[in-house]
């Protein structure tokens, strides 16, 4: 409820946080199961690993992105920094052009990218840390994302504190 978030705000730590999150969702892309995810074999687990990856996300993140901006009465032209999961050059280059960003736009995600390689999804966090560290536009908008199996993608709404 309104008062339960209230009071979490109100805490030291919420206080001191460099980021709010303002909204939050999950984006399943339909009929896109074989695109990436895993394989349970005699062996363990196989990864499933499709050539189209990168057009699954060219095709279906800015529609995703746009809903969760009108969720937070926001548009995606005002968000001012990206923070993205680095699953691939392909991958980024297909995302920036997609949401009409310069590859820059992603300088943090392909940093992590040139230093660690494609990780899961969770290295998002990693690209996180950096971009906070390396500093963030004062209360500004901006957009977290990483991709996942089945192929779907997690988006946060964040907004840096002044």
């Amino acid at each position: 409820d309104a008062a339960s978030a209230d009071r979490a705000t109100e805490t030291p730590l919420a206080q001191a946080a460099p980021l709010q999150v303002v909204a939050a969702r999950a984006a399943f892309f339909r009929d896109t199961e074989r695109v990436m995810g895993w394989d349970v074999v005699d062996s363990g687990f196989r990864v499933v690993l499709a050539p189209n990856v990168a057009e699954v996300v060219s095709e279906h993140l800015p529609a995703a992105v746009d809903a969760l901006c009108a969720s937070a009465a926001l548009r995606r032209d005002e968000l001012a920094f990206f923070i993205g999961h680095p699953g691939g050059p392909k991958v980024l280059r297909c995302a920036a052009a997609a949401l009409g960003l310069p590859d820059d736009a992603f300088a943090a995600s392909w940093d992590s990218l040139a230093r660690f390689g494609n990780m899961s999804s969770t290295s998002v966090l990693f690209v996180l840390a950096d971009q906070i560290s390396a500093g963030l536009p004062v209360a500004a908008d901006g957009l977290l994302f990483a991709f996942g199996p089945a192929f779907c993608a997690e988006l946060t709404l964040l907004r840096s504190c002044a």
